[in-house]
């Protein structure tokens, strides 16, 4: 019998929905074109967004971006006075609706925390950031299974609940839009996505790499203020966004639906990753499968999960970065030869999120059913 499909779903999530993408937003809207009813937890304090609603209207009945009216603090109580809070109040979801939970997924260790609060739902905890750490442990131990999109996040859950498997991120193919990329007078177009406040962006890099290559244009693609990315807004990454806008090959078009975004990525000639800021080692990014989907060449820093697959062209340091850049530039024919982009495609394209639903509900079936 299939387990994704048909049923009622919980999603818990540490961001709310609004108009950026990550994976538990395309995973909640696949699973309500599966059929399947979806009720999306926003973080406590926020308000339904116009995003949210607009979502809700395209899967009428199948999508429900829902308030968290939980109780606070609950991991300073002993593990069983808070999984019975935690279970009356999943309950009281379950009332409001008049609906029964067959699977709760969360990607939030700071809340619900302890997965097995509904006897007889199947849970999930899907870790795709090592960086989502408040109660791992309690959360790996008391789920079904747990899903990461590394494998150094994969072996740490792997010490809690030995049902722990990677899962590579996602690629959801999107019609495309009227979005453009505004036309400058460069003969090539460099293009970054992402949330520009994260403080691994780096940003003094992406400035020196517009001002060394004035024949290139340079188009960002993402959130700089208040959104459900950045619920506190970094004011001096956000005046550094705004000052680099004064280059005049550099396009700053802020954010944009998923749907845009990919629009907008396929006219790019050259698709960028720079997380040289960040204070470790980079193990994955959920911009690259729709990078690859574009089929054009991506220049990046090392990506763990990505070694030795030759689908990125990875550096080590900021100048060896600069230096890649100006030798794709000098050659972007070969770099984006139709044999060069065939591969990122299909690599997309075997991993999109309906693949990768397929693959969730094989390893439920394995690990789980008698």
């Amino acid at each position: 019998m299939p387990v994704l499909q048909n049923k009622t779903v919980l999603i818990i999530s540490p961001e709310f929905w609004g108009r950026s993408y990550l994976s538990k937003h395309h995973y909640a809207e696949c699973l309500a074109e599966r059929g399947n009813k979806v009720f999306f937890l926003d973080p406590p304090g926020v308000s339904k967004s116009a995003d949210a609603s607009a979502a809700e209207a395209r899967y009428p009945g199948r999508l429900h971006i829902i308030p968290d009216n939980g109780q606070r603090g609950l991991r300073f109580l002993p593990d069983t006075a808070a999984r019975w809070i935690m279970r009356r109040q999943l309950r009281a979801i379950e009332r409001r609706y008049g609906v029964r939970f067959d699977l709760v997924w969360s990607f939030d260790n700071s809340r619900y925390y302890l997965l097995d609060a509904l006897p007889g739902t199947i849970s999930i905890h899907h870790l795709v950031d090592l960086e989502v750490d408040f109660n791992m442990a309690k959360a790996c131990r008391t789920a079904d299974l747990c899903l990461a999109v590394t494998h150094t996040i994969m072996h740490r859950m792997a010490r809690y609940n030995k049902r722990a498997f990677f899962l590579q991120h996602g690629y959801r193919p999107l019609a495309k839009t009227e979005a453009r990329l505004p036309q400058g007078p460069g003969k090539l177009k460099a293009a970054y996505i992402g949330n520009l406040l994260m403080a691994n962006f780096d940003i003094a890099l992406f400035r020196r790499l517009a001002e060394e290559n004035p024949a290139t244009d340079f188009y960002l693609i993402g959130s700089y203020g208040f959104g459900n990315l950045n619920l506190r807004v970094d004011f001096e990454r956000a005046r550094l966004i705004a000052e680099i806008q004064t280059l005049p090959n550099i396009y700053l078009l802020g954010e944009r639906t998923p749907a845009d975004t990919y629009t907008m990525v396929d006219e790019a000639d050259i698709l960028l990753l720079m997380y040289f800021n960040y204070h470790r080692k980079v193990d994955n990014s959920s911009k690259l499968p729709p990078y690859l989907a574009s089929g054009k060449v991506i220049l990046s820093d090392y990506v763990t999960e990505y070694e030795n697959t030759g689908l990125l062209e990875m550096t080590d340091s900021r100048e060896a970065f600069l230096a890649r850049f100006t030798a794709i530039c000098a050659d972007i024919q070969a770099y984006n030869s139709p044999e060069k982009q065939q591969r990122r495609i299909a690599y997309a394209h075997a991993h999109s999120y309906a693949q990768q639903l397929d693959k969730i509900e094989d390893i439920v079936q394995r690990s789980l059913q008698p």
